[in-house]
């Protein structure tokens, strides 16, 4: 427990949040900081990747759900950058 009460003021003190991405589903267990991040509620824990994508930038979209497409066919690397709509 006290492994995760560092890891929740770590986040909170850099304005990072973190997630765990199920390939096979699709979906993100998000940290409550990346939520707040996105201004969403700390009780919706999921983010499905069509929620994801919902909250990227319209100019930024079809950049981001190209990278993500290339992550699932093993092709991408890196990172990403994109601005976000807060909920």
């Amino acid at each position: 427990m006290e492994a995760d009460d560092r890891l929740s003021l770590a986040q909170e003190a850099t304005q990072f949040g973190i997630w765990d991405w199920f390939v096979t589903t699709g979906g993100a267990i998000c940290s409550e900081q990346y939520l707040r991040i996105y201004g969403l509620p700390a009780s919706e824990a999921v983010m499905s990747a069509a929620e994801w994508l919902s909250h990227v930038h319209p100019e930024d979209r079809d950049h981001a759900q190209a990278y993500h497409q290339d992550l699932l066919k093993g092709k991408g690397q890196g990172e990403l950058e994109f601005r976000i709509i807060r909920g």
